[in-house]
């Protein structure tokens, strides 16, 4: 055990020293006064960082550190109970997959407090909510968690999963046999039906339904469509907080793995709405939303995000991320109904352990 903690710590050590010398090196060279740092993780080489040898050299050598760290166990920091903060989308996952996993892995006790991702971030910035995990449903929330005007809560994050909005309808609706024969947005627009959706100044899958409503205008070349089905973005009528169905909602915008795993019916959007496809990113950046209080949120493939937060236990955090990144937790969140998404990287990632650093496979870039 003590040969492979001291193998582990000049395996970070060497990799530490070679990131900075190629970094370093790098900007000697560079006209750019922040070049990228690269991750290598699962062979990932980022294109923007195959030029020069130091670069090329860097990522041989950290490759070779990565490839040897997988093959040794994660050193355990001792037991200890956290937090997480975690956005709606994980009330089944959380609980249920990662606290067990965690517990057996690392005997790490993980409670969770849920709520809306804009919300648990804003309730982050002015210490009304306090924890060790930041998991969000948009990994864009992150920044406004990020530098000195928001406190530094946040450093750094992974994006380890994907996801999808779905038009989902209580089968007990007089409505659920026009959802299975007739267009969406025709059953949205007869006399009587109820929508339910959620506040987009607090939660991503409330500006996602205005997202995927103003892509479906464009889409099926009809103009007012998002104004026929939803009214106001903060239409009063329409606006929820229960998880649906909630008894009094004909259908709802709802996430596709919620929908799985609560085995509730719904419709499939095309991917060029749905905000699930990465192919369709540049289409989805058209959409935006301003919230009440001046955030601003553009449209993206939905990509969910966890990160260790300023003040919090980093360690043990950091292990409950690295569960979470590796093939175990993707094969975890599977069974939860979210989709693949390669570990990306955002914020500083010369911060990222080396040991999580070893998983990253890509960039995250802010929409």
């Amino acid at each position: 055990m003590r040969k492979t903690k001291l193998f582990l710590v000049i395996g970070a050590c060497l990799a530490t020293l070679v990131l900075t010398a190629g970094t370093a090196a790098a900007r000697t060279t560079s006209s750019d006064p922040s070049p990228p740092v690269c991750p290598v993780g699962n062979g990932f080489i980022s294109p923007q960082c195959t030029t020069g040898l130091a670069d090329n050299l860097q990522q041989k050598i950290l490759a070779g550190v990565c490839l040897a760290i997988r093959k040794l166990p994660l050193p355990k920091a001792p037991p200890a109970t956290i937090t997480a903060l975690h956005a709606g989308v994980f009330n089944n996952f959380v609980p249920l997959g990662l606290t067990p996993a965690v517990k057996q892995t690392y005997d790490i006790t993980l409670k969770d407090i849920g709520g809306n991702s804009v919300f648990l971030a804003n309730s982050i910035k002015d210490r009304s909510l306090t924890g060790d995990l930041f998991m969000s449903a948009d990994a864009s929330v992150n920044q406004t968690l990020m530098g000195p005007a928001n406190g530094n809560w946040v450093d750094w994050f992974t994006v380890f999963a994907r996801n999808q909005v779905v038009l989902a309808y209580d089968p007990t609706s007089k409505f659920a046999a026009d959802f299975q024969t007739k267009p969406w947005y025709q059953v949205l627009q007869e006399p009587g039906i109820k929508l339910g959706r959620y506040d987009p100044n607090r939660d991503p899958l409330g500006y996602y339904t205005l997202f995927v409503a103003q892509l479906a205008e464009k889409y099926y070349g009809s103009p007012g469509l998002e104004q026929q089905i939803l009214g106001a973005d903060n239409n009063p009528n329409q606006l929820i907080t229960a998880n649906f169905p909630d008894g009094k909602s004909d259908a709802a915008f709802y996430y596709l793995s919620d929908a799985k795993f609560d085995k509730t019916p719904y419709v499939t959007l095309p991917d060029q709405i749905n905000l699930s496809n990465p192919d369709f990113a540049g289409q989805y950046a058209q959409a935006s939303y301003t919230t009440n209080i001046g955030q601003t949120f553009r449209g993206a493939p939905i990509q969910v995000s966890i990160a260790p937060l300023r003040g919090g236990n980093t360690r043990v955090a950091d292990e409950v991320i690295h569960l979470l990144d590796s093939p175990e937790g993707a094969n975890l969140l599977s069974q939860f109904g979210f989709l693949p998404s390669p570990i990306l990287a955002g914020g500083n990632i010369n911060a990222i352990p080396i040991a999580l650093r070893c998983q990253i496979q890509g960039t995250y870039h802010n929409p």
